[in-house]
């Protein structure tokens, strides 16, 4: 998976980013719960990566769909995240690495889990 630099400097991800952050209603709704169930202390921890992957993917879930695949959906969602986070004041782009190292790494496995299937 791109790291959260590499994903700020992607054109493709950032067009289907920009598509879907078109979507006030959608913007407000995450930033509302980010606000008030993920950054009511300030930071972001292991604890709060699931809660803040699943915030995003369910308010996503209940907007118009977009057609892509599943390397792709991750990486859309871990940018839609930063972005998101930008807007809320918490992930600073000017900063060389705008999302902090082990944030990212619980942010990208998370998202692996969610693109797992299993077959019982």
């Amino acid at each position: 998976m791109l790291s959260a630099k590499d994903l700020l400097e992607d054109q493709t991800i950032n067009d289907i980013v920009n598509q879907i952050l078109e979507n006030k209603e959608f913007v407000d709704e995450c930033v509302d719960k980010i606000k008030t169930e993920v950054l009511k202390d300030n930071k972001i921890d292991i604890n709060d990566i699931p809660n803040l992957i699943c915030i995003v993917s369910l308010i996503l879930n209940n907007r118009p769909k977009i057609k892509i695949n599943n390397k792709t959906m991750k990486e859309v969602i871990k940018l839609l995240i930063i972005r998101l986070l930008i807007q809320v004041k918490y992930v600073k782009l000017e900063e060389a690495m705008p999302i902090l190292p082990d944030q990212e790494k619980l942010i990208d496995m998370s998202l692996e889990l969610l693109g797992t299937t299993l077959i019982v």
